[in-house]
């Protein structure tokens, strides 16, 4: 049986990634700024030698944009949740 762990890194983590990409999607972030600042892998297609090689974030998909910031997120959760078991 699946158990919700409410108190691990990957909830809470995901949970904000989560809250982030809505308050995107409402329109309270028209400028993607707050996105673009809480989601590193974006940040890495801000980069001029990165951009200039596969695109800019401002041409990716919005979807793709919140799927890359919930499991970036996500992961770094999980990890900070294995790390404090081991």
């Amino acid at each position: 049986m699946f158990k919700l762990n409410i108190k691990s890194f990957s909830f809470i983590f995901s949970a904000m990634a989560l809250i982030l990409c809505l308050v995107n999607l409402m329109g309270y972030d028209d400028k993607n700024k707050f996105l673009l600042y809480c989601s590193p892998p974006l940040w890495l297609f801000k980069a001029g030698w990165f951009s200039d090689a596969i695109g800019s974030y401002k041409e990716m998909p919005l979807l793709l944009k919140y799927a890359l910031t919930f499991t970036f997120w996500s992961l770094v959760g999980d990890r900070i949740d294995k790390a404090k078991k081991g």
